[in-house]
């Protein structure tokens, strides 16, 4: 009888694992732009109708559809620092108008009529990114940490940092992200999902569209944030203290400016509902310089609305990473009021793809002149979802 049961646990084991390993996924269906362009939009059709600006070394453009309402435009071309490839966006509507304008390019071009406008200008920001370093994202969920090499028309040519050199067709291209200040010894250093904030302050960098975070600090303060735009994300919460017959609340919008790779600038709206207390509305900016790995940021706030007591609120913080999973954060406050108050902090976080767990100290200027442990413990987690 036992003999039976552990044949029939090793059969289930077997089938389990061979339909795991036989698991497969849909790749997403190319739509052409046009009855006689097909497919694929080359060099020299683009150069002909002038569809996506007329860049040197342009390959390849196709429009492939993810779901009903959800399609990808991928632009490839070969530049003077290796191959670059574009990922755009577009909705049903939008790329029903981009083939529209693309019939009525190609009959004006047949007619005789020349225009210098191209089609699609969206593009030409992206053109510009000159970072080395990606990581190419595959349908099946793979991650690539390469090298551009070259395109050759839609198939994409990339080298790892062992030397090793992949043809990639682009349909099963799912995202290509620059990564900055992450090739380091030969190697790439994990990037922190959490650089839209330190332990508890904003940073000047942005929570992209369409991804989020649950944040949990001390385990009693539950809180989650979401990109609805590149520029506005929101956040937001409430204590879950036991016994308690009210339970503190807040949110935060917050609109981030991407001025450069290495500057942002953020300003924001925190309203804090204390129970019998007066309500706390604060607004405030920020501004942070540097990458992902290391970055500095400084802050200021004010309070405002009917009973909010005087002062100002200033900010100064920062982040170093120091190995492929640990980052040194600090985070410091000079609150003015009726007193003044300093906070300073000091922690480490540790993260992965999707999560980030930070520990530190804090303390406040009076409580390092008095008796006993000068520090209070800093616990927090977030996990992040959304498209990576």
């Amino acid at each position: 009888m036992k003999q039976a049961l552990v044949l029939i646990v090793l059969a289930v084991c077997c089938f389990l694992s061979t339909s795991a390993g036989a698991e497969k996924f849909d790749l997403p269906i190319a739509r052409p732009f046009h009855d006689s362009l097909g497919i694929m939009i080359d060099s020299q059709e683009n150069h002909r109708f002038h569809l996506f600006q007329d860049f040197g070394g342009f390959t390849a453009a196709k429009v492939y559809s993810i779901d009903d309402n959800d399609y990808q435009l991928h632009l490839l071309r070969n530049s003077r620092i290796g191959a670059q490839m574009i990922i755009q966006n577009l909705t049903a509507e939008s790329f029903t108008l981009l083939c529209n304008q693309i019939s009525i390019r190609m009959h004006d071009v047949n007619a005789g009529k020349i225009s210098d406008v191209p089609v699609l200008t969206a593009a030409d920001r992206q053109w510009a990114d000159s970072s080395v370093t990606k990581k190419v994202t595959l349908r099946d969920g793979s991650r690539l940490f390469v090298l551009l090499q070259r395109a050759i028309s839609d198939t994409l040519v990339v080298q790892t940092w062992g030397g090793i050199s992949i043809k990639i067709p682009d349909q099963q291209i799912a995202e290509v992200i620059s990564l900055r200040e992450q090739a380091l010894a030969g190697g790439f250093y994990r990037t922190d999902p959490n650089t839209s904030r330190l332990f508890f302050a904003p940073t000047g960098k942005r929570l992209d569209a369409k991804k989020g975070y649950f944040a949990d600090y001390y385990v009693f303060l539950p809180t989650l944030a979401y990109g609805v735009t590149d520029v506005i994300s929101l956040s937001g919460g409430f204590s879950i203290l036991p016994g308690a017959d009210e339970q503190i609340v807040y949110f935060a919008p917050k609109l981030t400016w991407e001025i450069s790779p290495n500057l942002g600038l953020a300003a924001g709206v925190l309203y804090l509902g204390v129970p019998e207390q007066k309500d706390l509305q604060l607004a405030y900016s920020v501004v942070t310089y540097g990458g992902d790995s290391k970055s500095m940021t400084l802050g200021a706030g004010v309070p405002f609305g009917g009973g909010t007591p005087p002062g100002f609120i200033l900010m100064i913080g920062g982040e170093s990473q120091v190995s492929n999973s640990v980052k040194l954060i600090s985070e410091n406050w000079i609150l003015s009021g009726d007193d003044t108050n300093v906070v300073f902090s000091g922690g480490v976080r540790f993260f992965g793809e999707r999560l980030a767990v930070d520990l530190a100290l804090l303390t406040v200027d009076e409580m390092l002149h008095e008796n006993g442990f000068p520090f209070i413990p800093w616990v927090d987690f977030s996990v992040f979802f959304g498209k990576q």
